[in-house]
């Protein structure tokens, strides 16, 4: 067996695995009604829809053609931009010291927008680029919609279970994150260290900083929690992302763009977000 097909194997398990448990561990910790409480703020959906759906894409878009990016990390960038709803905001919100209901509020939101939003604007903004609905929203649901909503019935019904199984759940996630980043850099490494020597790193980067920036700008100008939307906006959902360039561009710079994305995204929002929960402890 070669290195290549070891971390396509635990690519295959541990990918998935961080998304259910990540979800389902905030589910656990939220019942329905909790979960389903921010959806009723309309400006705090209008904030995270328009910054996911309207500033993330138009960011990409714009850096890109301010940067001589090749077509194919613009493809993964553009992509990448698309997908909202990432399982991992959830680990940022707790370290940030966010509301976690607002959070989980916000994800379910984007997740299920981007399963209508990703498969139909796409293909519009990228020529080439063939979106199978059905396959992708039964990618989503099955790994995030239905384990959040499985942990909340849970907390609902057996507050004790809920209560006791959270942590362990919530410790498998963390493992599982560490696992499925360590193997990814293995099997990408060669890629992902030539693409970081290119423009491809300023447009990533510039990407992650200003949807964090006009997330929060627009959150606030709402008046609703600024730290929480622009975690939402700036963390991308990789495993959509992935998908959809992995399907429509194997073996391409758009794919190693994504995974390279995902990199530069704990790298410049982890610690921006121990730093906020570190200050508001002290507070």
């Amino acid at each position: 067996m070669t290195i290549h097909q070891l971390t396509g194997m635990v690519a295959t398990l541990v990918v998935p695995l961080f998304a259910v448990a990540s979800t389902a561990s905030v589910g656990l910790q939220f019942t329905p009604r909790e979960i389903l409480a921010p959806i009723r703020r309309g400006r705090l959906m209008l904030a995270a829809l328009v910054g996911n759906f309207v500033l993330a894409p138009l960011i990409a878009l714009g850096l890109c053609a301010a940067l001589p990016v090749s077509p194919e990390v613009r493809s993964g960038l553009v992509t990448l931009a698309c997908a909202a709803g990432a399982p991992f905001s959830l680990q940022l919100s707790a370290l940030a010291g966010a509301s976690m209901s607002v959070a989980s509020g916000l994800m379910l939101t984007s997740l299920v927008s981007t399963t209508v939003f990703l498969p139909t604007i796409l293909p519009r903004l990228l020529s080439g680029m063939d979106v199978n609905p059905a396959d992708l929203a039964l990618l989503l649901f099955w790994t995030m919609v239905f384990p959040l909503v499985a942990g909340s019935v849970i907390a609902y019904k057996a507050p004790r279970l809920a209560e006791a199984s959270a942590p362990a759940v919530g410790r498998l996630a963390r493992v599982s994150m560490v696992v499925m980043l360590v193997n990814q850099a293995v099997a990408d490494h060669r890629e992902i260290a030539q693409l970081a020597t290119t423009l491809a790193i300023v447009a990533i980067t510039g990407m992650i900083v200003l949807t964090c920036a006009t997330g929060w700008l627009l959150g606030s100008m709402l008046g609703v929690p600024g730290l929480s939307v622009a975690l939402s906006v700036s963390q991308r959902n990789m495993a959509a992302g992935t998908l959809v360039a992995s399907t429509n561009l194997p073996g391409s710079a758009a794919v190693t763009c994504v995974v390279l994305s995902g990199f530069m995204a704990l790298a410049v929002l982890l610690p921006v977000a121990g730093m906020l929960g570190r200050r508001a402890g002290q507070q």
